[in-house]
């Protein structure tokens, strides 16, 4: 059953929407205002980590130049190259790293040709972990005594990269040459993400405590602005549902946050559950929002997508023992373990949400009398095999116990043999050191008289 403290809790709480983070528009913006390495390079800029003095505040540029940025330039990761030959057209298959919104190296097919007119060359692309937009900046052939070269050479878009892309996103494109029986394929990496990322120092005291520093910048929290991010947020419009403005107490954001400008909660960024609190939602956990939002779901219901649940897609899952101890990049928890009282029953389960913001939900237990984390790898012990398992030790116990007295020795009759050397009671009488004989008087100091004995 919810606590009454639990329902005044979630009061306060507004009702939750899908979220998304969009990607920087790469289209608009100024390359030489963008403060985040990531974001630099997926618009295809390039990043200095360390500019020259007079050009401190400019750490994003559109082409490279020496005088900007001498020897600080972040390096891109990448894959190695490989090729691999093929019957009909070589190369058969093809793997390069290229960078957002530039023109990939010039790759050159070759294959027999027999006519004198030059073959239709078509791209497709086959799939990818980001956008399917790119643009054949080349496509050129050449053919020569029943020969041709074809130079293929391709560039993703500008807005390629999503705002929660990666060091590694990959695109597969196939190159298919008239009447020719073999196909090629490409596969280009394309960097979302710079390595210097990975490194962060959150709510860094060079950012003024406002801001984390990565890359050798202040990538500024929301509101904030300024290289070192000095600059506190314009409070244009404040919240109406909730006032959040208790600097000293971190009650008002569930727990999990403190009130920050303009009235609004700012989340805690570390510690179990931490990478689940959203600031629109006073910073509110998984746990919180499951057992206020969808208890019902957690009382015995199937596998699948709980209908009990109306304000989140919620899936009911077996538990796993390899998924629980899944981790993030930052070595928390991807699945956190919750609880809650419904109708006399102590619930435990452990709760995640994905990137389509669904949630996702393992029991641990049940109110029905079954165990569901008791496994050995991913198979569930119940808890009448755990009783028959102490019912079949208890009965084997028993039986070796009876074996065991039935093979001890018969007890000697006392008018045996053996006894008749002993010394009997009769001849034990001795003086006990410990005995002391009673008194024939004492004095009551408490009585007048005189007791006799």
């Amino acid at each position: 059953m919810r606590t009454m403290a639990g329902f005044v809790f979630f009061s306060v709480l507004v009702a939750c929407s899908m979220h998304h983070v969009f990607a920087i528009d790469c289209s608009s913006v100024n390359l030489e205002e963008v403060m985040s390495c990531d974001d630099c390079i997926r618009c295809g800029g390039y990043w200095c980590n360390k500019p020259r003095e007079k050009d401190q505040d400019v750490r994003c540029s559109s082409t490279l130049n020496d005088n900007w940025c001498p020897g600080h330039i972040e390096e891109l990761p990448v894959i190695p190259e490989e090729t691999l030959e093929g019957t009909a057209i070589n190369p058969s298959y093809k793997a390069i790293t290229v960078k957002v919104n530039k023109p990939s190296s010039r790759i050159p097919f070759r294959y027999d040709w027999p006519s004198n007119s030059h073959p239709k060359v078509d791209i497709t692309v086959i799939n990818s972990t980001q956008s399917k937009n790119i643009e054949v900046v080349e496509r050129n052939t050449d053919c020569n005594n029943g020969k041709c070269i074809s130079l293929v050479s391709v560039k993703t878009d500008a807005d390629f990269c999503s705002a929660s892309s990666g060091k590694y996103e990959f695109l597969n494109v196939k190159v298919q040459v008239e009447n020719v029986t073999e196909e090629a394929r490409l596969k280009y990496h394309v960097p979302c993400a710079c390595k210097c990322s990975d490194k962060v120092e959150r709510n860094s005291e060079i950012c003024g405590g406002k801001g984390d520093y990565s890359c050798g910048a202040c990538k500024c929290h929301k509101g904030w602005t300024g290289k070192y991010c000095q600059t506190p947020p314009v409070c244009d419009k404040r919240r109406g549902d909730v006032q959040c403005t208790n600097l000293y107490t971190d009650v008002e954001c569930s727990g999990n946050g403190y009130c920050g400008p303009c009235d609004s909660c700012i989340c805690y960024d570390k510690g179990e559950g931490s990478q689940y609190f959203q600031e629109i939602d006073a910073c509110a956990d998984l746990c919180m929002i499951i057992n206020f939002n969808c208890e019902l779901c957690l009382h015995d219901k199937p596998e699948g997508l709980c209908s009990e649940c109306t304000e989140y897609d919620l899936s009911i899952h077996k538990y796993n023992k390899t998924l629980a101890a899944e981790v993030d990049e930052q070595d928390r928890k991807v699945w956190v373990q919750c609880q809650d009282t419904f109708e006399g029953c102590s619930i435990k389960y452990l709760a995640m949400r994905d990137s389509t913001e669904a949630l996702h939900v393992m029991k641990i237990n049940s109110c029905n009398g079954i165990q569901d984390s008791i496994v050995a790898g991913n198979v569930n012990i119940t808890l009448p095999t755990v009783l028959g398992v102490i019912a079949i030790i208890a009965a084997a116990t028993a039986v070796a116990g009876y074996m065991v007295w039935k093979a001890k020795n018969a007890p000697m009759p006392l008018a045996a043999s053996h006894y008749q050397e002993l010394e009997g009671p009769e001849n034990s009488a001795g003086i006990n050191p410990l005995y002391k004989a009673p008194t024939s008087s004492y004095n009551n100091p408490l009585w007048k008289g005189a007791a006799k004995v």
